[in-house]
């Protein structure tokens, strides 16, 4: 590829804005143009309206520029959105107490949402930007786990701070037996600015 995946993080400053990741984080807009939305459902992870299933070998860029936090509201099972900030900005959300009132109700309200966004990249070059929003609990640990790994290991792979990965998946046994399905991450590999991929991990 000859150009830069995510410009503003590209030349001299690669390496502190990904050492950074909070600080400088861009909201990605909800509404942008090719942008398809990424969700996880009991064991598998899926994109687009067709909801296509990533196949067990595909790897992802992560935009280390796409960290964020918010609020995401439902009533009456129809999504409400909230104020979505850069995580770095996750202390200047207004309280839940402040926001649009919603009427109570069986799964009506405000949850905390976390969110980042990935480029799949396909053999022919043509590009897919994921975003991944999520409220869950398993969700938010996903993201808030994928930050701190990219920013503990961007220092080890100065020349290469773009993080590759595998999306995943674990399990646990709820306490009623039923079997309940965590999204989970594997780092692959390091990438330069341009998606040229620099260190690739010996799984194990």
């Amino acid at each position: 590829m000859s150009d830069n995946l995510f410009p503003v993080a590209a030349g001299s400053n690669a390496v502190s804005i990904t050492q950074e990741v909070a600080e400088l984080a861009k909201v990605p807009s909800r509404n942008a143009e090719g942008l398809q939305h990424l969700k996880f459902v009991k064991g598998d992870w899926k994109y687009g309206k067709e909801e296509i299933i990533f196949e067990d070998d595909e790897v992802l860029l992560v935009n280390p520029l796409s960290f964020v936090a918010g609020w995401q509201g439902w009533e009456d099972r129809k999504p409400i959105s909230g104020p979505i900030v850069p995580l770095k900005d996750a202390g200047s959300l207004p309280p839940e107490s402040t926001l649009q009132p919603i009427k109570p109700g069986n799964r009506n309200g405000w949850s905390p949402l976390l969110g980042v966004t990935f480029l799949l990249v396909e053999d022919d070059g043509a590009r897919t930007t994921l975003q991944y929003h999520t409220t869950s609990y398993g969700g938010r640990d996903f993201v808030a786990k994928l930050k701190d790994e990219i920013v503990a290991g961007v220092s080890k792979h100065v020349t290469a701070p773009l993080c590759l990965v595998k999306l995943t998946f674990g399990s646990y046994i709820h306490s009623e037996n039923d079997k309940v399905y965590t999204p989970e991450f594997e780092i692959v590999g390091w990438a330069d600015e341009k998606g040229e991929e620099v260190k690739k991990l010996t799984p194990g």
